[in-house]
């Protein structure tokens, strides 16, 4: 989940999917154990997607061929949308989609410092 990211990178992104966990535990501490877990299972399971696609992207990003990354950002745009509030659901996806159509190659640095800038 961070073979493509610096150390200080996989901390910055552990930190965000922690602050989602962390905030998912806070509503669930008047549940009994059962509901609480599948709801908290829920919430790993939709925070991990959004850090493996942010690490994938890290991973696979070609500077010369932006376009040609649309899939990924669909799936990070999709993973990102149950961790939103409904009303500001799908306010990461032209933010995203912008990154598909720079016209300046990012450098992976660059892109993970973008990803980051949105998914928060």
């Amino acid at each position: 989940m961070r073979d493509a990211l610096t150390d200080a990178q996989a901390q910055q992104l552990l930190d965000w999917g922690l602050a989602h966990i962390q905030t998912e535990v806070e509503s669930t501490l008047d549940l009994e154990d059962e509901p609480a877990g599948r709801q908290l299972d829920a919430q790993v399971t939709k925070v991990r997607r959004v850090m493996r696609q942010v690490n994938q992207m890290v991973d696979h990003w070609e500077s010369g061929a932006p376009a040609g990354h649309w899939p990924d950002l669909l799936v990070l745009s999709q993973a990102l949308r149950p961790l939103q509030p409904p009303a500001g659901a799908w306010e990461a996806t032209p933010e995203l989609f912008s990154l598909g159509q720079s016209a300046t190659p990012l450098d992976k640095d660059t892109l993970f410092d973008r990803l980051m800038d949105i998914i928060k």
